[in-house]
């Protein structure tokens, strides 16, 4: 059975991300497996999480700085703080991090060219973007690469 483009590019990218990005997360102290991320640092929480679109062919990245996790929950969920992800957390808490141009698309780009290193290339520009995430976390420095991820309503999913 053959693998179709999109699919092959799926894969690809997500080795990438686990190869060039996720050792830069270690290092920074975050634990978790692909795609989510977090770690805790003089009483809050630093989730990060690697969000693919439903076709997946393009990704974001979600972050947020979280002090009380049990309240920052959606309603109804009853986790236990250490096991909770991004997609745990209400809206209003979750940040995008991503260029200016919208989130890192690669499939049609590979469905172009067939080229493999364009996921190693996408791959090492998102670090620069971890590395700002982590200002933001540790010194509530924003950025432009930054952005709110909030609508209507979703105080309350």
């Amino acid at each position: 059975m053959t693998t179709s483009v999109f699919t092959h590019a799926h894969i690809q990218m997500k080795k990438s991300l686990k190869d060039l990005v996720v050792p830069k997360l270690r290092a920074l102290g975050f634990k978790g497996s692909f795609p989510h991320f977090k770690r805790v640092r003089e009483g809050r929480t630093h989730f990060l999480s690697f969000q693919f679109d439903k076709f997946a062919t393009s990704f974001e990245i979600f972050i947020a700085n979280v002090a009380d996790v049990p309240s920052a929950l959606f309603k109804g969920c009853s986790l236990a703080p250490e096991k909770a992800t991004m997609n745990h957390l209400l809206w209003k808490y979750q940040l995008y991090v991503r260029p200016k141009t919208g989130s890192w698309s690669f499939a049609v780009q590979y469905a172009d060219n067939r080229d493999d290193r364009l996921f190693e290339s996408i791959a090492r520009e998102v670090i620069p973007y971890v590395l700002e995430a982590e200002e933001w976390f540790s010194h509530g420095i924003e950025s432009p690469n930054i952005y709110h991820h909030v609508t209507p309503g979703a105080e309350a999913r």
